[in-house]
């Protein structure tokens, strides 16, 4: 899938286009899959959000 064209799809050309949705479906399941570990992982060791730079915690110097 790495031509990128402008074509109605047809018969001549369905099992192209199932192909090329196929390998995106695939390349997304993993990307969500990795994400979904990371998700976990920061979740598992309690990682916290940077603060923001309207906390009123944060340490100003004069």
């Amino acid at each position: 899938m790495t031509a990128i064209c402008k074509q109605a799809i047809n018969d001549d050309n369905c099992v192209d286009f199932q192909q090329a949705l196929s390998e995106v479906g695939e390349a997304l399941e993993s990307r969500f899959t990795l994400e979904d570990k990371l998700v976990q992982l920061a979740w598992d060791n309690q990682l916290a959000r940077p603060p923001v730079a309207n906390d009123s915690t944060i340490a100003r110097p004069a």
